[in-house]
């Protein structure tokens, strides 16, 4: 049975996991003897009870599922008996084996054959005595969770998603969602080493990169860095077990980009600028997207010219029309390009379409001074960007009048609880996204210190001063200056503020939870300074007053 047992270490005894019927021992030859044979192929096809004569015969086949199903769900001694027996019964009639034979491309071609409402079950039986650990990845929609606190217990499940979760929440504000992608993290974890310990699942850090190596969706991937992240602060595990940043590599491995609608060559050729150029991770990215964009045109208008090598100013000069007269969504493939963008169908932006055209100005002028291609333009002047579409590109202010002014200074001084978003989600409890202290800082900075966004978000936590004046301690005297870092167009610089910001900033420094100690989580809390990631959308530069 499932238990906890004591391991001898330098620091004393530690429990480890033992998982349920792993000391049973059970007759595992992998063929079928011809009384076994001849029983499975009747039994397969009968939906009554089973003769007395025919379970004898397939006793060590049925033992282990009994067992099994007697551990991870009792009350299905009734309903799930018979079906899981036929299931596998029928499945070996086929396979003419004994389930201890088949590997894990014959389970998952038998789970995908079962019944929904017994799948569980089915992979208890591939899980337990088998020791087939991974096959729930490969199974859309699969309910870890409930799985995992079928095969361990689940009080034990539920105590180690609480620890993690209480310490994200002691990070900052506690999450309303549950933090899906890290619990679905954390059951495949589980399942993966076979204990619901974070102490077992420290001993195996190398799942932790193959399970992010395998991930292809971000969120996905996103939930297994952060679990890995909260063990690490948590001391469960030393290091991060992979690099935070994939290499060229991986991500071109990861990337689904070019799998539609582009040509093969010109993908090779885009895949073999993105290993080789210099440009930063964000840069190249973009840029490579932006090929890819280009390929999908170059399939749908020009497929005999996929070889950057065959490109000519008349080409160029095609393209940049066609980027021109584009709409929010064309040339992409995106999942998300129809329902999570506003303006889908509407005109492209100046700046997206000198993008485009930027975009394969490097490429080609990467490619030729690389000599991977002959030099028959010159990309500078072939992709210059049209007067029609820079003159659009600039700085376009919102001039507030003063009566809308009047109305901000109003509600910034006096922003109250009621004023905040509210959870929309039934666990919410109708509470505020944010705390108000954190809001009402955003807002009086944003009103009173005419700072630039960029420079709001990277204030960090001491960055009010208070200094007195003429030597008086009168604290309706004080002159609040308030330290701005270095951002990317200038220096650091110190500038007074109004004591009503000093004040509102001091608050919400009070609340503020504790952030991580670690090495790496504290490079991260300095980088976000002292507000939320997700509470950088509040903040926008619409006002030429401050």
């Amino acid at each position: 049975m499932t238990g906890l047992a004591a391991e001898r270490s330098h620091d004393g005894p530690r429990p480890v996991w033992v998982l349920a019927l792993s000391d049973n021992r059970y007759d595992r030859r992998p063929g079928l003897t011809e009384a076994e044979r001849a029983a499975v192929r009747e039994l397969a096809h009968q939906r009554t009870r089973w003769p007395e004569e025919l379970s004898r015969a397939i006793a060590r086949l049925s033992d282990p599922i009994d067992d099994v199903l007697a551990v991870v769900t009792p009350q299905a001694a009734w309903w799930g008996r018979g079906p899981v027996r036929r299931a596998l019964v029928a499945a070996m009639a086929t396979e003419e084996s004994t389930f201890w034979a088949w590997d894990r491309r014959r389970w998952l071609r038998v789970l995908r054959d079962t019944d929904a409402q017994i799948r569980q079950l089915v992979l208890a039986v591939a899980y337990l005595p088998c020791g087939q650990r991974d096959l729930h990845l490969e199974l859309r929609g699969f309910k870890a969770r409930k799985f995992a606190g079928r095969v361990f217990d689940q009080a034990r499940v539920d105590a180690a998603i609480g620890r993690v979760q209480a310490h994200m929440d002691g990070l900052g504000h506690p999450t309303v969602l549950g933090r899906p992608m890290l619990t679905h993290a954390l059951m495949d974890m589980m399942l993966l080493v076979g204990s619901p310990l974070l102490q077992d699942l420290g001993a195996r850090a190398d799942l932790f990169a193959w399970l992010r190596s395998r991930e292809l969706n971000n969120a996905r991937r996103h939930g297994v860095e952060q679990l890995a992240r909260a063990l690490v602060e948590m001391g469960v595990l030393s290091e991060l077990p992979f690099r935070t940043q994939p290499s060229r590599e991986e991500w071109l491995a990861r990337s689904q980009a070019g799998e539609i609608d582009v040509p093969e060559v010109w993908l090779e050729w885009t895949r073999r600028w993105f290993e080789t150029s210099t440009l930063s991770r964000s840069g190249r990215t973009h840029t490579y997207y932006a090929l890819i964009k280009a390929g999908r045109w170059l399939y749908r208008e020009h497929p005999d010219r996929t070889d950057p090598g065959s490109w000519d100013r008349q080409l160029v000069a095609g393209w940049i029309a066609t980027v021109d007269g584009l709409n929010v969504g064309e040339l992409s493939k995106s999942l998300n390009a129809n329902y999570m963008r506003a303006r889908h169908g509407g005109p492209l932006s100046p700046r997206s379409k000198a993008h485009l055209i930027w975009s394969l100005r490097t490429f080609f002028r990467d490619i030729q001074e690389w000599e991977w291609i002959g030099r028959r333009f010159d990309p500078r002047r072939a992709f210059a960007l049209p007067r029609s579409i820079s003159a659009l590109i600039g700085p376009d202010p919102r001039v507030i009048s003063d009566e809308v002014w009047a109305k901000l200074m109003w509600a910034g001084l006096n922003l109250a609880t009621a004023d905040l978003p509210r959870h929309g989600h039934p666990r919410g409890n109708g509470k505020p996204w944010y705390p108000l202290e954190l809001v009402r800082a955003v807002a009086l900075l944003w009103l009173f210190a005419g700072l630039r966004v960029d420079e709001i978000l990277r204030l960090p936590v001491g960055a009010i001063r208070w200094q007195h004046q003429h030597d008086r301690e009168d604290r309706d005297q004080r002159v609040c200056l308030l330290d701005v870092p270095t951002n990317k167009t200038g220096t650091a610089f110190t500038k007074p503020v109004d004591r009503t910001v000093g004040d509102a900033i001091h608050a919400w420094e009070a609340v503020r939870p504790p952030q991580p100690g670690s090495r790496i989580a504290r490079r991260a809390s300095l980088s976000t300074c002292c507000w939320p990631t997700a509470a950088r959308g509040s903040v926008r530069s619409t006002s030429t007053r401050s």
